[in-house]
């Protein structure tokens, strides 16, 4: 795509867009993951999504009691796809 259309760009911080959220590589994971030793210990939660800079909520499906949360990578810039992955 890129031969045929210009994209804003920065050697340093990747892709640009109007969403400083997705400046660098716009790329952003998801990954669905049951978690039923984890599910009511929010501390240890928060504490491996800080150390892996990533964000963890709880599925929002129709039963409360499921252990499925949504997994997904908070930074963009900075990193490669390659390690997104």
């Amino acid at each position: 795509m890129e031969k045929i259309l210009k994209f804003a760009s920065s050697k340093e911080l990747g892709y640009l867009t109007s969403d400083l959220g997705k400046v660098g590589t716009g790329l952003q994971t998801h990954l669905n993951i049951n978690l039923p030793k984890l599910k009511y210990n929010h501390e240890q939660l928060g504490s491996i999504a800080r150390k892996h800079q990533l964000y963890i909520q709880k599925y929002d499906g129709n039963n409360p009691d499921d252990d499925e949360f949504i997994v997904y990578n908070t930074l963009t810039l900075g990193k490669s796809e390659k390690q997104l992955v």
